[in-house]
C-alpha cells in the first residue's frame, strides 16, 4: 500500500470518526431538547422545545380552513377536533415543519378491526386516501407530486396506518413531505400528521421520525 493510499484511508477514517462523534454528541443531548405534550384520550407525543405551539385562535382558523376546503371539494366531513398543532420556523420565519393531531369521535373502526386488516384492505384504504388527498387540494394551488402509499405499522403497541406523500407549497416551488399516522380506535380515533420542507430533510426528517416514534396512547 503506497503512502498516498494510506493517507487517503486515514483521512476517510478520521472523517467517519468525526461524523460518529458529532452524531454521538447530538444524541447525548437530544432528550433535553424534547418536551412531552399531553393530549385528550390519554394520547401524548414529544416535540422539540423550539417548535411553536399554535394558539387556540390559530387552531380555529386552521381548522376552519380545512373544513372549508373539504366542503368546497364535495368531500364528506367527519366530525373532528384539533386540540394541538405546532410549527417549526427557520430564521427567516418561514414554516419548515408542522405537526398536529386531529381526533375523530365518530369513527366505528376499532384497533381489533385494524389488526385484522388484510393486504387487500390496506390497498383499498390507500386508494380511498389518495383520492381524498387529491380532491382536498383541488383548486388550492397545491399539488400532490408523489404518493408513497399506505402501510400497516406498529408504534409502541398501537397498530396504525401510515400514509406518506409529497406535496407542493402554495408557492408551487417548495415541496413538503407529509406523513399521516392514523389510529383507528372507535370514539378515541385520531390522526397524527407530520410534515417538513424537503430541502431540510437531513435535519428535520429524523426529528419527525422521533415525534412519530414518541406516540403513546393508553386506551380508556
Amino acid at each position: 500500500m503506497d503512502a498516498i493510499m494510506r493517507r487517503q484511508l486515514l483521512n476517510i477514517a478520521i472523517s467517519i470518526l468525526a461524523i460518529h462523534m458529532l452524531l454521538a454528541s447530538s444524541t447525548a443531548g437530544a432528550s433535553s431538547n424534547f418536551v412531552q405534550i399531553g393530549l385528550p384520550n390519554n394520547v401524548s407525543i414529544e416535540i422539540p422545545r423550539n417548535w411553536i405551539v399554535l394558539s387556540a385562535n390559530q387552531r380555529i382558523t386552521l381548522d376552519s380552513a380545512v373544513e372549508s376546503r373539504l366542503d368546497l371539494s364535495g368531500l364528506k366531513i367527519d366530525a373532528s377536533t384539533l386540540p394541538f398543532a405546532a410549527n417549526l420556523y427557520d430564521d427567516s420565519g418561514a414554516t419548515i415543519g408542522m405537526v398536529n393531531i386531529r381526533f375523530y369521535p365518530g369513527i366505528d373502526l376499532s384497533q381489533a378491526d385494524v389488526i385484522a386488516s388484510t393486504t387487500n384492505d390496506v390497498i383499498e384504504l390507500d386508494k380511498v386516501l389518495k383520492r381524498q388527498a387529491l380532491a382536498s387540494v383541488k383548486g388550492t394551488g397545491i399539488r400532490v407530486t408523489s404518493w408513497n402509499g399506505t402501510k400497516l405499522s406498529e408504534i409502541n403497541g398501537i397498530t396504525v396506518f401510515v400514509t406518506e406523500y409529497t406535496r407542493t407549497a402554495r408557492d408551487g416551488v417548495n415541496q413538503f413531505i407529509v406523513r399521516l399516522v392514523r389510529v383507528f380506535a372507535s370514539d378515541q380515533s385520531f390522526t397524527l400528521t407530520v410534515s417538513y420542507k424537503d430541502s431540510v430533510e437531513v435535519l428535520v426528517g429524523p426529528i419527525t421520525d422521533r415525534i412519530i416514534g414518541s406516540l403513546i396512547w393508553a386506551p380508556k
